[in-house]
């Protein structure tokens, strides 16, 4: 699976959940967490997102006192992550259009 059919699929985890997030916000989500889709949590445990957890596994969360979660499949990460998002769902979208207003009045100023 490549990483905008994983971006579909989480995005269509949101929806079942009755909130869809548009597959390119989670897509840019997940490019951003992984550097590219290139990190070893990504490429060695299916951690797409940067996803956490309190319990200990061995992989020690570097800038926090968490682990990161180990997902046995991509399919596995989508539908936790997708089930995870839909809960933030507004905060996010709300989130990511201010930026984008943020970006317009910076643009329309010559910045």
């Amino acid at each position: 699976m490549n990483s905008r059919d994983l971006a579909e699929l989480v995005s269509q985890h949101t929806e079942r959940n009755g909130r869809k997030i548009p597959a390119t916000f989670i897509y840019a989500q997940m490019a951003h967490e992984t550097g590219g889709f290139k990190s070893e949590l990504a490429l060695k445990h299916n951690n797409f997102g940067g996803v956490t957890q309190v319990a200990p596994n061995g992989l020690d969360q570097p800038d926090g006192s968490n682990y990161y979660m180990d997902f046995g499949s991509p399919d596995e990460f989508a539908e936790y992550y997708g089930n995870y998002l839909s809960k933030y769902a507004d905060a996010l979208i709300n989130s990511c259009v201010v930026h984008v207003d943020d970006l317009f009045a910076l643009s329309s100023v010559g910045l």
